[in-house]
């Protein structure tokens, strides 16, 4: 037995062996591959949805911004018209005070005094005029004291051909 040479035999199972081994590397290379290169497709198609929802949450904050400003803008238009509407009623409701108020002071002018110029600043009335006399104007000024519309009033200047001017307070 010694005269049989296992050597070709050995060589030729060594060579389908690593075939074999080759053959199984290529193919596990090529499923390594395949594997690799569904998971990237999956990974690309993930992110390119969630690159979709950005978008989409992106265009939907733009569109709330817009909302946001006209909701600013709104809110500033009504507080604009609150505005003028507390100050037309307010008006409304100081329109019978100046007619009393004028009344009054047509009533609380004595003889001999002429009022030239009135103006009101806030609460402070302003009188101007002419009197006949001091003592008209001291009568005029014991009147509005004594008036229930008008209080403090107060001679500011007199001069001697009976020009006056006077500061009262609106209300007692």
């Amino acid at each position: 037995m010694s005269g049989i040479n296992l050597l070709p035999w050995r060589e030729t199972l060594r060579r389908k062996q690593q075939k074999i081994f080759w053959g199984g590397l290529a193919v596990s290379s090529l499923m390594t591959l395949l594997v690799l290169v569904v998971i990237d497709s999956q990974l690309d198609r993930l992110i390119q949805r969630e690159q979709d929802q950005q978008l989409v949450l992106q265009n939907e904050i733009v569109l709330l911004d817009q909302n946001i400003q006209e909701i600013k803008q709104l809110e500033e238009k009504k507080t604009q018209l609150l505005s003028k509407i507390q100050l037309i009623q307010n008006i409304q409701t100081s329109r019978p005070e100046q007619v009393h108020l004028f009344v009054e002071i047509a009533q609380l002018i004595p003889d001999g005094v002429y009022l030239t110029k009135f103006s009101q600043t806030a609460d402070k009335l302003i009188f101007e005029g002419k009197a006949d006399s001091n003592a008209s104007v001291s009568a005029f000024m014991r009147a509005i004291e004594s008036s229930r519309c008008l209080s403090s009033p107060t001679l500011t200047v007199i001069k001697g051909q009976g020009d006056f001017s006077m500061t009262a307070k609106l209300g007692r």
